[in-house]
């Protein structure tokens, strides 16, 4: 597995404050790591299989299945516990802040070439925003099926 996050970057991930702070370190490791870098999009909290838990084994599931494909993927799931601890946080404001302070600079940096969007994106606020910075920004979408997860779950 091709891991570009170093001992500093998950520290500072610990140590963030803010959406914005975690950004910092997420543009940092993309600044890292070879090109051209892929992501994964679609449900996590919102939509999908219907709990956090199964999305997130797909999430991964989907991730394995592009490494093994030698696709250079930008993992998020290094963010994740401090993104959803953050949203539990006063400053928090709901929304879509953290889509806007969190994953906007990412898209917008131009590290990101491609992004593969899992089956039922369509059922995530988040994943669905995605879809449409993608095409805001002309980054290329690629559709994941259910066959590719299903092969790293079982």
């Amino acid at each position: 597995m091709d891991i570009h996050a170093h001992v500093k970057d998950l520290e500072d991930i610990e140590r963030a404050q803010t959406f914005s702070d975690l950004a910092d370190v997420a543009l940092r490791v993309l600044r890292q790591m070879p090109r051209p870098i892929s992501m994964v999009c679609g449900p996590i909290s919102t939509g999908g299989s219907g709990s956090v838990e199964k999305n997130l084994e797909r999430f991964h599931a989907v991730i394995d299945a592009l490494r093994d494909e030698r696709v250079r993927i930008f993992s998020q799931m290094f963010f994740e516990n401090k993104l959803f601890k953050m949203k539990t946080w006063p400053s928090y404001k709901g929304g879509i802040q953290l889509l806007e302070e969190f994953y906007r600079p990412i898209f917008e940096s131009g590290f990101i070439y491609r992004m593969y969007f899992m089956p039922n994106w369509q059922t995530s606020m988040g994943a669905t925003w995605e879809r449409g910075e993608a095409q805001r920004l002309g980054i290329r979408a690629e559709y994941v099926n259910d066959i590719v997860i299903l092969n790293y779950i079982q």
